[in-house]
């Protein structure tokens, strides 16, 4: 059997040891920029997640503007032309009877003083002090009136202009919530193919991890078990026993580190596969992603809101605040058409106290008579006029009541609201690209670095294959069997690895105990 120097194999020994060490350190670099890219893969697969759901912000601002535009009374003016006509006219009539009243009372009132009759000329100032009220009360009301018309002109004005501007916008913002719609559907499916890629490679990321870990720690066994075969060597046991004990664990040696080499080769290679593969978006291409389209879309739609917003703004909150004013208005219209319809009544009390005077007048009869006429004819008069004034009065309010200015003042809300949250989620948007962005740089810089990593750990591979292969050939030949297998067995306390009791029982034939867990079956979390 040719021999082998001891100190022929320690040499080659520790030189594929020395390589083996510095391979483990370059199969670290690139674990390190494996586990790198998968944080950032999770980061990224995370962030698409989050960002690919809610509503459409442009569909939100077509339906606040939609609610604000119902929300603005349409209307010709007719309907109010007409009861603006009718009221001026009863009011009229209204006063013209009261003053007609007062003169009658003017001219009884003097024929009452010449007669002096204390009853006649009580009855004559009361009638002439109800005249007065009802009067004033129909000029009062007259004035509101003219207040509501007054009022009634620029809130018009204003409203009109608001729905042109509302218009104009859900005209501008149609192609624009189109596409919008359009690209959304494009913009689901792109992050969720993204999101297959990125898993994908996390998983395979993740699995080519595993053969790098069980090369390192291998490296590691390789130091222990080149130790123990040249413990043996160097031992006091008859060299004819140990040589060929030392040759099975050295070619066993070498088998097991070409074996974990090749498949980390095969590990190396996968991952610059898996790096080539990571290109999953250009930082330039990004913005032309179904990605960047539909937040250009979406952009150029809340542009658009935001310029109707600045442009009817003025007159959205113009008409607001004069539909409050001629709320108010007509409110007050109320109270003084409540004021001349109690004056009125006033007017048909009096007329009935006529009818009890006359017996008690003397000669006051005739003068009263007539009074008594006028306060009769007054009183069906003023109830006529009090009655269609109080249809009218309230077709003054037409577009413009309580029920309308509450609308307008939610409507007017909630479309600034929405324009507000539309470019809080623009904004989002924008920035939710921008991390993108950044994730898929970072995750282009952790790819250059593993590609670096893996160069480096195939060249160190190199150096180890290179040295395996004078280790082989400097391996002691092994026979079938030692010539005295006995001394051996002091040797088994040495080992650490299930491999060296595998090759030692085979050559040996000796029993041995249990064997610990071999390296590949070990778990790490």
């Amino acid at each position: 059997m040719p021999e082998t120097s001891g100190n022929s194999l320690s040499e080659a020994g520790i030189a594929c040891r020395d390589s083996f060490a510095e391979l483990a350190v370059q199969l670290a670099d690139v674990q390190n920029a494996v586990l790198a890219l998968l944080d950032l893969f999770s980061a990224l697969a995370e962030h698409i997640a989050a960002q690919g759901e809610g509503s459409d912000p442009v569909d939100e601002a077509d339906r606040a503007a939609r609610t604000l535009l119902t929300a603005l009374p349409a209307t010709s003016g007719e309907a109010y032309g007409r009861a603006l006509s009718a009221t001026r006219a009863a009011l009229q009539e209204i006063a013209q009877e009261a003053r007609s009243l007062k003169a009658y009372a003017s001219l009884t009132r003097l024929t009452a003083a010449s007669l002096r009759v204390d009853v006649l000329e009580a009855y004559v100032a009361e009638v002439q002090q109800i005249a007065e009220t009802v009067h004033a009360n129909a000029q009062s009301l007259n004035e509101c009136v003219e207040v509501i018309n007054k009022e009634r002109a620029p809130a018009m004005e204003s409203q009109r202009a608001a729905q042109t501007g509302l218009h104009d916008m859900l005209e501008d913002l149609g192609p624009a919530r189109a596409a919008s719609a359009d690209l959304a559907a494009e913009d689901r499916a792109f992050r969720t193919d993204l999101g297959r890629r990125v898993d994908r490679l996390a998983r395979g990321g993740r699995t080519e991890i595993s053969a790098l870990i069980s090369m390192v720690q291998f490296a590691d066994q390789f130091a222990q078990r080149l130790e123990h075969i040249e413990t043996i060597l160097g031992s006091d046991v008859d060299r004819n026993a140990t040589a060929p004990l030392a040759g099975a664990l050295e070619s066993a040696l070498v088998a097991d580190a070409e074996a974990i080499c090749s498949a980390a080769v095969g590990a190396l290679n996968r991952l610059g596969n898996l790096a080539r593969r990571s290109a999953l978006v250009e930082g330039d291409a990004l913005a032309t992603s179904p990605l960047g389209r539909l937040l250009q879309a979406r952009r150029e739609a809340l542009e658009c809101v935001q310029r109707c917003n600045h442009a009817t703004a003025a007159s959205l909150s113009t008409a607001a605040a004069a539909a409050r004013q001629i709320s108010e208005a007509i409110a007050g219209a109320q109270r003084q058409f409540d004021a001349l319809r109690a004056s009125a009544a006033s007017v048909s009390i009096a007329a009935t106290n006529a009818l009890l005077l006359p017996g008690r007048t003397g000669e006051a009869r005739m003068p009263l008579s007539v009074l008594a006429k006028a306060v009769q004819e007054s009183s069906a008069a003023f109830r006529d006029k009090t009655a269609a004034a109080s249809l009218s009065i309230g077709g003054l309010s037409d577009s413009f009541d309580a029920a309308v200015i509450i609308a307008l003042e939610e409507g007017l809300a909630g479309f600034d609201a929405s324009v507000q949250l539309s470019s809080v989620r623009i904004g989002a948007a924008d920035e939710s690209q921008r991390k993108i962005g950044s994730l898929l740089s970072e995750i282009g810089l952790a790819l250059t670095e593993l590609d670096r990593a893996a160069r480096d750990s195939r060249t160190a591979m190199g150096d180890v294959l290179r040295r395996l292969r004078t280790l082989r050939k400097n391996a002691a030949p092994r026979p079938v069997e030692p010539s005295d297998p006995q001394p051996l067995e002091q040797f088994i306390a040495i080992y650490t690895m299930a491999r060296e009791r595998e090759v030692h029982a085979a050559l040996t034939g000796i029993a041995l105990t249990e064997p610990e867990p071999a390296a590949d079956e070990i778990e790490f979390f």
